[in-house]
This record gives C-alpha cells, structure tokens and sequence, in this order.
C-alpha cells in the first residue's frame, strides 16, 4: 500500500491567496458541499481546498463557451501543472485540458482563466487515453463495482461497471449477452447487459440476481476531489491505492450531459482487466468512481508518465438514474 503520511496534500498552496470572507460561489450549495468535502479531506490547506473548488467552477463555465458541443473526446481537470509535464515555468494550480491523441506531446500553455484574485494557467495535454479492458478470450469478463438499482424494480438492478467491458471489438454494447463479474478475483456471478450509459459515459448495468441472505445497504458516494487517498480493488485481488491528482472541472450542466464525460486522475495506474472496479475514499470507504483505464502523457524530458483514471460516481448516478449499494 502506498504510505502518503500524515499530509496527504502538497505544500504548493502557499502562493495562493487567503480564503475569503465571502466566498463566490457559482453554483450555491452544491460548492459549499463540495468545499466542505475537500476540507474534511485535507483540513490543514483550506487555501487550496478553496481555490480548487472555485477554479472548478470557472473552469466549467470556460469549458461549456470553448467546448459549445461538448468534449468527447477529452475531458476538462484542475490540478496542479508541472515542468516537468507541460511546457511551463514552474508549478502552480491550473486547468488543464486532456486531449486523447496517438501524437501525443507535453502539456501546452493555451490561455489563462481569470479566478477573482487569481489567474490560472490553462495548459493542453495531448495524452493517449488506454482502457483497461481484459485481454478476452470467447469468455466476457469484467469487474463489479457495486450493486446499483435503477427505477424500474428488479428488472433494472444487477452489478455496475465500465461500458467498454461490455462491448464488442467494434465498440457495441453486448445487449443480452451473458458475462462473467469479478470483485477481488471472486466471482460475483454472471448477468446480462441491460443498460449502458450514453454517449461517452463509460458505465454499464449487468442484470443479476443478488443473494437473498445479502443485505443491501446504501453506499454513499464524495465528489472526486484533490488530494483525496483512494483505493480500488484490481481484478487479481491485489488492493491498489492512489491520491486524486485532478479533479473534474464544475457545473451542473456537465455533471448530468452524456455530452461532457467527466473524469479524474490518479498517480497511480492499474492493468489491463481492472476496468470497471470500485475506487474508493480510504478514509471512509464512500464511492468515488469507477476505475477506466490509464492516460499515458509524455514528459518533457521524453521519458512517458501513467496516471490511473476514474469516471465520478456523481456523474453516472445523475446521468443514469441509478442508486448504489454495498
């Protein structure tokens, strides 16, 4: 298991400005929720607990002008960028702009985000984006994040995990097709493929009857945010642990829009066969995400770097309906 210490968050927050007497939130509650979440996370950097949530949010806005049509191939983070990353100066906090290319090449400055008292770099990466599906023989398998429930009775409930477990070699979903569901190299059972999510929205529900003698209890889930210790469970059993390094850029619209896949990444990576897992707050076992594959991003000094990749649980419950179980 990876040992972070008693600080899980970096000390790169001293150049930012105080938190505020009145802060600006755009989006209400669900900010103040969201900053509160991360503060619980990490309470000794309240500077950057703020700052991450506000730069969010203005980088949610920047994207829906830039992006009018949505962003499927990429997604929208805010995280810290690096020189040793992206083609900058020094690090500090930033948005930055996940572009899936097989040409890809260090982050690129593109512009700057004016935040109240701040101004943010914006940088591009042109990053390949690798699912982490397992080499399949005439058996489809995959891994089980959770249980999940939709709105119509036993006839929409089974196990949630990625989509791209679920398809064909051409990238259709396997309707109807029976397939195996793992949780730490256990069968969980098999099921049919009865709901994907749209678009890029990387989850799927296979139908299955859960044991009468297991209780369901809800599982709550957290916003995926910065400096958040997680963990998920790889398909060999092998428990895997990580800290959130970015986190989604903020707005209602692109929560629930199949048209904005939101993601998260991690600094550290899983294998081939772990799509679909659970990733998990250590710290209270709540749902984060499900666990997709790797971006692979090159340095620039032209070594290639790997960073796990999450898609937020908050998104597939909004954008699918589902409600999710332990």
């Amino acid at each position: 298991m990876v040992d972070y210490g008693n600080q899980p968050t970096p000390a790169d927050d001293n150049n930012l400005p105080e938190v505020p007497e009145q802060k600006k939130w755009m989006h209400g509650e669900d900010s103040e929720k969201k900053y509160t979440e991360i503060l619980e996370a990490m309470p000794t950097s309240p500077r950057l607990a703020y700052w991450t949530v506000r730069v969010a949010e203005e980088a949610g806005r920047w994207a829906e002008a830039e992006y009018k049509e949505g962003l499927s191939d990429g997604y929208i983070a805010v995280g810290y960028i690096d020189p040793e990353l992206d083609e900058v100066s020094h690090r500090e906090l930033g948005v930055i702009v996940y572009q899936f290319t097989e040409d890809i090449y260090p982050g690129r400055y593109v512009d700057f985000l004016e935040v109240d008292a701040i101004k943010v770099p914006i940088v591009r990466r042109a990053v390949r984006y690798e699912a982490h599906v397992n080499v399949r023989t005439s058996l489809q398998e995959g891994v089980a994040a959770c249980w999940a429930e939709g709105g119509q009775g036993d006839v929409d409930e089974g196990w949630l995990t990625a989509k791209h477990v679920v398809e064909d070699g051409r990238g259709h979903v396997i309707f109807g097709e029976r397939i195996d569901l793992f949780e730490a190299s256990s069968l969980m059972g098999s099921g049919l493929v009865i709901r994907a999510g749209q678009k890029s929205i990387d989850a799927a529900l296979v139908h299955a009857h859960r044991a009468p003698y297991a209780p369901l209890d809800p599982l709550p889930s957290i916003a995926s945010h910065y400096g958040l210790l997680v963990e998920f469970t790889k398909l060999s059993g092998k428990l895997t642990s990580a800290m959130i390094i970015n986190t989604p850029g903020s707005s209602s619209h692109l929560l629930t829009s199949p048209d904005w896949p939101q993601r998260f990444t991690m600094d550290k990576a899983g294998d081939d066969g772990d799509s679909g897992s659970l990733i998990r707050d250590i710290q209270s076992g709540a749902a984060v995400g499900i666990y997709v594959g790797q971006d692979v991003l090159r340095t620039t000094s032209g070594s290639y770097e790997y960073f796990g990749v999450g898609l937020p649980m908050e998104q597939v419950q909004a954008v699918m309906g589902l409600r999710i179980f332990r």
